[in-house]
């Protein structure tokens, strides 16, 4: 009796020293030997140690990549008394991203699922394959994967605090229907210092970039296709719009609608529905920076827009 006591607390002491609860009863000692539910509970806990350990570092080395990006954004701009502004917007791009829900789905779901061995009373008790239970590897890679999506997205956004004199931010709304490989948008008159991006494969492409303030046209489109590479001129149908220095600039939306080795491409005035997703994903360049119409100068649609919803939020207030 004194043995068998001595057993359980044995595995409930391995089983917390991982931090995870399990609850399990044996009728006896030799029931769940027999079928091999003992054997098949540890290789589960050591698979699922190594996912956690796993898991573990790659979130210390996000903490550390994350906190050297802070470190060169402060000593490149030298501005101390912005650290609490910056750190608000890390906190709010973290917020958004739904980081704690990857690490819910892509960890600890399936460090469950790993745990979850079956019942040990069960005479046809058959333990899963090793490799299927290693599978969990899969998951860290992914998870990896969205800490240095979010690490990037903190770095762009750092990116749009400081500009220089003759720079400003452009918004690029981009819609792609299908396969848009690369992207192309040039700054007339220069060299160099156009806009490059993509691939955008049937997703919304939405950015703030910081940029040299003048006139830009949109180029070219290139879809990369099993049947070969496919190439849409833009430049004679002179799409173009104005960034102007120390201002957001607003520059319409390109939709682009792909069909085998055709397609179709326009540049629209959307204007209520990139302020929308501004407020949503860049408030605070939006308190801080005048807001041009880089696509048709003369709309005032803008300036309505935006003075109407003051006027909204300021009744609200004062209620």
């Amino acid at each position: 009796m004194g043995q068998l006591a001595g057993q359980q607390s044995s595995i409930k002491a391995a089983l917390a020293g991982a931090c995870l609860c399990l609850s399990i009863l044996w009728a006896s000692a030799s029931a769940a030997d027999d079928n091999g539910y003992a054997e098949c509970l540890a290789d589960a806990r050591q698979i699922a140690d190594r996912i956690l350990e796993d898991a573990a570092r790659v979130e210390e080395r996000h903490r550390n990549e994350l906190d050297d990006i802070l470190d060169r954004f402060h000593r490149r701009n030298g501005d101390e008394t912005a650290r609490d502004a910056i750190d608000a917007i890390v906190q709010r791009l973290t917020d958004r991203s739904s980081i704690d829900l990857a690490r819910q789905q892509l960890i600890d779901d399936w460090v469950a699922s790993v745990l979850d061995v079956g019942d040990p009373d069960d005479e046809n008790f058959r333990c899963r394959e090793s490799r299927y239970l290693g599978a969990g590897s899969g998951s860290v890679e992914r998870y990896r994967t969205e800490l240095e999506a979010l690490r990037a997205e903190i770095s762009d956004r750092l990116d749009l605090e400081k500009l220089a004199d003759d720079e400003g931010l452009v918004i690029i709304a981009f819609y792609s229907f299908g396969t848009a490989s690369s992207i192309s948008i040039n700054r007339l008159g220069a060299m160099t210092g156009g806009i490059d991006f993509g691939p955008v494969n049937n997703e919304e492409y939405f950015r703030v970039l910081r940029v040299k303030a003048g006139e830009y046209r949109w180029e070219r489109i290139r879809q990369e296709l099993w049947t070969g590479d496919y190439f849409y001129d833009l430049g004679r149908r002179n799409l173009t719009f104005t960034v102007e220095a120390g201002k957001l600039n607003y520059t319409g939306v390109f939709i682009f609608r792909p069909s085998g080795n055709f397609a179709r491409s326009s540049l629209n005035d959307r204007t209520s529905i990139v302020l929308l997703i501004l407020k949503q994903r860049f408030p605070d360049l939006l308190e801080r920076f005048e807001l041009a119409n880089g696509l048709i100068p003369d709309d005032r649609f803008m300036d309505f827009y935006l003075a109407e919803e003051r006027r909204l939020r300021a009744e609200a207030e004062s209620e």
